[in-house]
C-alpha cells in the first residue's frame, strides 16, 4: 500500500501491509480507521495510524513501527498528545523527527529538569547555614514580579517585544539568578504583550479615579506623528490638578489614526478616548498648532461636548515661535544678501565698514534690537 504522505526525511516511510493492518484490528478490537473530515497535516501521521473507537468515538495514534516490530503492545498516544508520539519516535526508532525541520529534536525527561540551585551554587542543604541561604535565595525570587519588572523595562524603553527570546539576554538572567531558568520565568513576546495590556487596564482604572477627583478642568493637547514603520498616530496629553491641588500630566491615548487624516476621522480618536475616561463634563482647553484638520476636529469636539470651541482652542505657542524663527531667518538671510551686493556696489566706505554692525548681522542681534525697538514704541 502506498503512503499518502510525502517525507523528506532520510527514514524511509513504512509500507502498510495486509498484514500489518489485520494485526493492528486484532490489538485494537472495536476500532475502526478514523473517518477523516479533511488531510491530516502532523508528521506523525507518517508513523502511525489513525484509529478511533467505533461506540466512543475516541482516536489515537498508534505506531506503524511498532506493528511491524511485531511488539505486544505497540505505543498508541490520544490525538491530543501527539508530542508524546514525537518523543517515542525519536527514542525507541533510531531517532526519527519531523523531516521539514520545524520542529526541535523531542528532549528526554533528564535535559527537561533543571540543576536545583543548591547543586548550581555548590550549597550543601544539610548543613544549617547552607540550608537558610538556600531557602533565602529561593524566597528571593519572585516568577511574577521577575516577568512584571521584565515587562516594564520593555516598555519604558521601547524595546520590541520579541527580545525576550533573546539567548544572550536570557543567559544574563540566567548567570545572575539560576532560579530564572530552574523556575522558567523566561518569557515569549505574546506574554508580554498580555501582560503590558493587563497592566495598561488596570492602571486605567486609577487614572479614571484620579481624574474624577481632581478639583478642576482637564486640559487636553494632541498631535500627529508618523512613527518609523509608518503608523499614523496620535498622541493625546491631559494635562489636570490632582486631589491635592499640584498639576500632573499623562499620556492617555496613542490611537492609530488608519483613514484619512481629516478632522472628522482625528474628532472621532479623540471624543472615543474622552468617552472611556469618563470626562466629557471636565473639560477644558484644548492647545493645539493651527492646521486646518486640528481647526475641523475643533468644530466636531465642541458640537459634540456642546462648549465654543473657539474660545476653548489655544494655540501651541512653541509651534507659533517655531514657524515665526523659521521666517525670520529666511528674512533675515535675504536681507544679509541685500547688503551685502549694496556693500559691494556702494562708493561710501561707511557702507563697507558698516556690513558686520548691522541689526541684522546675526539672528540674536537682530531679535534684540526688535525688542528694542518695542520697549521704545510701547
Amino acid at each position: 500500500m502506498a503512503t499518502l504522505y510525502p517525507t523528506k526525511s532520510t527514514t524511509p516511510v513504512p509500507e502498510r501491509t495486509e498484514e500489518d493492518n489485520q494485526r493492528l484490528f486484532q490489538l485494537y478490537k472495536g476500532w475502526t480507521l478514523t473517518e477523516r473530515d479533511g488531510q491530516v497535516r502532523q508528521w506523525v501521521y507518517q508513523f502511525g495510524y489513525d484509529i478511533q473507537h467505533a461506540q466512543k468515538g475516541e482516536r489515537r495514534w498508534v505506531c506503524c513501527l511498532c506493528i511491524k516490530q511485531k511488539r505486544p503492545r505497540p505505543k498508541s498516544y490520544a490525538i491530543k498528545g501527539l508530542q508524546n508520539a514525537e518523543g517515542h519516535l525519536y527514542t525507541d526508532h533510531n531517532g526519527i523527527m519531523d523531516p521539514t525541520g520545524k520542529r526541535q529534536k523531542p528532549a528526554k525527561a533528564s535535559e527537561k529538569a533543571h540543576q536545583p540551585i543548591a547543586t548550581i551554587l555548590q550549597l550543601n542543604p544539610k548543613e544549617p547555614k547552607e540550608q537558610d541561604l538556600i531557602n533565602t535565595l529561593i524566597k528571593r525570587f519572585d516568577k511574577t514580579v521577575f516577568q512584571q519588572k521584565l515587562v516594564n523595562w520593555i516598555v519604558n524603553s521601547n524595546q520590541s517585544f520579541s527580545i525576550v527570546n533573546d539567548q544572550d539576554l536570557r543567559d544574563i538572567f540566567n548567570y545572575l539568578n539560576p532560579s530564572v531558568e530552574i523556575t522558567k520565568a523566561n518569557t515569549t513576546g505574546v506574554t508580554v504583550r498580555a501582560i503590558a495590556e493587563r497592566e495598561f487596564t488596570n492602571s486605567m482604572e486609577r487614572v479614571k479615579d484620579a481624574l474624577r477627583k481632581s478639583p478642576g478642568h482637564i486640559h487636553i493637547q494632541y498631535n500627529g506623528w508618523k512613527s518609523g514603520n509608518r503608523h499614523a498616530l496620535y498622541g493625546i496629553t491631559w494635562v489636570f490638578r490632582d486631589s491635592n491641588n499640584r498639576p500632573q500630566k499623562c499620556v492617555l491615548g496613542l490611537p492609530e489614526l488608519t483613514e484619512r487624516h481629516t478632522g472628522e476621522n482625528i474628532a472621532g480618536q479623540i471624543i472615543e478616548i474622552i468617552q472611556e475616561y469618563e470626562i466629557s463634563d471636565k473639560l477644558g482647553y484644548f492647545t493645539l498648532d493651527n492646521a486646518g484638520n486640528n481647526k475641523t476636529s475643533m468644530g466636531e469636539l465642541g458640537l459634540e461636548f456642546g462648549f465654543d470651541w473657539e474660545k476653548r482652542w489655544v494655540r501651541c505657542v512653541g509651534h507659533v515661535v517655531n514657524i515665526e524663527v523659521s521666517r525670520s531667518d529666511t528674512w533675515a538671510d535675504m536681507l544679509k544678501k541685500v547688503q551685502v551686493v549694496e556693500s559691494q556696489l556702494s562708493d561710501d566706505a561707511s557702507v563697507a565698514n558698516n556690513i558686520n554692525n548691522t541689526y541684522i548681522g546675526n539672528m540674536q542681534a537682530s531679535q534684540y534690537y526688535c525688542i528694542a525697538k518695542l520697549c521704545i514704541l510701547y
